[in-house]
């Protein structure tokens, strides 16, 4: 079992650029995998091909309040396994020319960071920060009182 690394990942852009991609985020059917459906690569899972292209093992399936937050703010919410998926995120700006921030944390291993991308997919800026709360081991401890 993973440790869970929350991401909260907001999209910017252009009109016509942003116009695109809710365009392409409405085709997509709840279950679908996010990660292949808002790139170019188009492949089957496979763990060393998700880490590489993605950078993290498990996709990130659509689900009704992603695709409700997709289409009001361009921005969502996942959980994703081990890692934030940065790879992920460069991918869709680069294919949307637009610029995103991906906000993310693991408490199980901590660390957090901020990572800014741009509208070629490269990162233009990172913050990288440890966790000062295990959110974990507080839940746990207050279980047993």
């Amino acid at each position: 079992m993973p440790n869970w690394c929350s991401n909260y990942i907001s999209f910017e852009g252009k009109e016509k650029a942003l116009d695109t991609f809710k365009n392409d985020v409405k085709k997509i059917k709840i279950g679908d995998c996010l990660f292949t459906a808002l790139t170019d690569v188009k492949s089957e899972w496979d763990y060393d091909l998700w880490i590489e292209q993605f950078g993290t093992k498990w996709s990130v399936f659509m689900e009704e309040d992603i695709y409700s937050s997709l289409l009001d703010n361009y921005s969502f919410n996942c959980e994703t396994a081990w890692s934030p998926c940065i790879e992920f995120v460069q991918k869709v700006c680069k294919k949307y020319a637009l610029s995103a921030s991906i906000k993310f944390s693991e408490p199980g291993l901590n660390f957090a960071g901020i990572c800014e991308i741009n509208e070629n997919g490269e990162i233009v800026k990172e913050v990288d920060m440890e966790c000062e709360v295990d959110v974990y081991e507080e839940e746990e401890e207050e279980n047993y009182y």
